[in-house]
């Protein structure tokens, strides 16, 4: 006899889970409305015998209860004390009451493939980018299905795409209902109260993220506290990230940073090397920084040649990195390669096909602080024309 069992619609969509038992030429399976297939002579399973054969039914049944007796499905957790009132505190509510029981109390799957039909037209319109369409079409959809995880959390991302970002919070807020410790959700949320600038509310979502998913979470939090400038808590984070999975290279290149920050470059060297040798896994992303803070470093303990490797190397990745830039122009500047670093320098502008004011600033403060006296004025009076009220041009 083959068993067989699935957790999805129950965990995505809050509806019944399902198992069968295939024994023989019957195919049964357990749902709020029972099916039972005969797959000698319909083995495409479009005639339910579940009426007609009771006796089996029984049969398969009762082997199945057996075979799955002390197994009980739990998922996802309730909420402990501790995580209900965390969330408590970042104003969100969740139960405390332990998942409804399998069988007839949740809707049958086989009843809401226009629902899941409805779900999977939602995802393409979001992998072609219609995100107002996304979040019209599943209206309808959570309204009616309360408990559908995948719908509040695709609604959440087009939301926050398309800039509602208040909105967003409520719709993550509402998968948080279903499952308090989803760990993708408080990730998500992180990095949202973090662009928000409100970085207690990021770092409580980021540690709550981590009781499920450590590599993740703790690198999010190494993240947040370099960017409070905390280095040791930064690099602390970063290690526990890499104790839980070894080829998280965010949480390398955090700690190359912070080593960088703290006057050690032969650290920082080290882990930026293998923050670059881990992210081959991943060839089409981009980490801004990490080949010029490589460069830095060996700018500073003599590695030149190899340090003009990496801040083109920089550039190749991203054309507009200030850091690359301004790096290997002060690199030039040192060697009095003049005329090579006024070029680099103003590839920053070139490199942008709508250049800010911010990006103009960085030219003329990186011509004023190697010395150029005559770049940084012109540069000045060529910001000042394009940015006439900004007081840093006059």
């Amino acid at each position: 006899t083959v068993y067989s069992e699935t957790l999805y619609p129950r965990l995505h969509f809050g509806w019944s889970d399902l198992a069968s038992a295939i024994d023989g030429r019957y195919h049964y399976v357990r749902a709020p409305r029972a099916e039972l297939y005969d797959t000698t002579t319909d083995p495409r399973e479009r005639i339910n015998l579940s009426g007609e054969k009771a006796s089996t039914v029984a049969a398969l049944g009762s082997w199945l209860d057996r075979t799955t007796a002390g197994s009980v499905v739990t998922p996802p957790a309730a909420a402990d004390a501790d995580t209900r009132e965390r969330l408590r505190a970042l104003g969100y509510t969740t139960s405390s009451a332990p998942p409804a029981p399998s069988g007839g109390t949740r809707a049958d799957p086989k009843d809401k493939i226009a629902a899941y039909e409805s779900l999977r037209r939602a995802q393409r319109l979001a992998a072609d980018g219609h995100d107002a369409e996304v979040v019209t079409a599943l209206a309808a959809l959570v309204a009616a299905d309360a408990d559908m995880l995948d719908g509040w959390e695709l609604k959440a991302k087009s939301l926050v795409k398309l800039g509602r970002t208040r909105e967003a919070i409520d719709a993550f807020g509402r998968v948080l209902a279903i499952d308090p410790l989803k760990p993708e959700t408080h990730l998500a949320l992180a990095r949202i109260f973090a662009l928000e600038h409100d970085p207690l509310r990021a770092r409580r979502h980021a540690e709550l993220a981590a009781r499920r998913d450590p590599a993740s979470g703790y690198e999010v939090l190494a993240e947040l506290m370099l960017d409070e400038n905390k280095v040791a808590e930064a690099a602390a984070f970063a290690r526990r990230s890499l104790d839980a999975d070894p080829s998280r290279y965010l949480s390398e290149f955090v700690v190359g940073v912070a080593a960088q920050r703290s006057g050690r470059c032969d650290e920082a060297i080290a882990a930026f090397r293998r923050a670059i040798e881990s992210k081959r896994m991943e060839p089409s992303a981009v980490v801004r920084n990490l080949h010029a803070g490589l460069a830095d470093c060996l700018a500073r303990t003599g590695h030149e040649a190899e340090a003009e490797q990496e801040f083109k190397a920089e550039l190749a990745e991203i054309p507009w990195s200030p850091e690359g830039r301004v790096g290997l122009a002060t690199l030039y500047r040192s060697q009095g390669r003049d005329g090579d670093a006024r070029s680099v320098l103003v590839g920053l502008i070139a490199a942008q096909p709508q250049p800010t004011a911010d990006s103009y600033g960085v030219v003329v403060h990186a011509f004023t602080v190697l010395g150029d006296t005559q770049a940084a004025r012109q540069w000045t009076a060529k910001a000042h024309a394009r940015f006439p009220s900004d007081p840093r041009f006059r």
